[in-house]
């Protein structure tokens, strides 16, 4: 696997894949750091929890609630960028199963952001996420005329 992934040409490509995951990584650990003492940012944090928007549904994030889940968004995209563009370098060649791998992932991501989105109760992203998901899943289980 490693001699596909970095072979002659696409070395760069997959460090900078890795170093993607490696922010995200960091992006991430940085979300769950304490946050500093500050007074200010305790009176803007507790303002951020306390207003609520209600976004229909039944669905009332607050402000930090948002800012959170946005957060979280970069995160998990600079994950799945970075194993599609890996999973990229390592089937290049084999369009069919290509696809299929790209599908997958892209499916795995969707359905992971629309996880988050229900967790932090967002309707917008949460309702694009829950229908891509559903245009991935149809794209794998229906089956390929060229396969067939």
């Amino acid at each position: 696997m490693f001699k596909k992934i970095f072979r002659p040409g696409c070395r760069l490509f997959a460090v900078g894949s890795i170093l993607m995951l490696l922010t995200a990584a960091a992006h991430t650990a940085g979300q769950f750091a304490p946050m500093p003492d500050d007074a200010a940012l305790k009176s803007v944090m507790a303002v951020m929890q306390g207003y609520r928007l209600d976004m229909g549904m039944g669905m009332k994030p607050s402000i930090d609630d948002i800012s959170n889940s946005l957060a979280f968004t970069m995160s998990i995209l600079l994950v799945f960028l970075s194993v599609q563009n890996l999973v990229t370098l390592y089937w290049a060649g084999d369009s069919a199963r290509l696809v299929r791998g790209l599908t997958a992932i892209n499916l795995l991501c969707a359905v992971t952001l629309t996880a988050l989105y229900w967790h932090y109760r967002i309707p917008p992203p949460l309702i694009c996420f829950g229908l891509i998901s559903i245009v991935f899943t149809l794209s794998l289980v229906l089956p390929n005329k060229r396969e067939a």
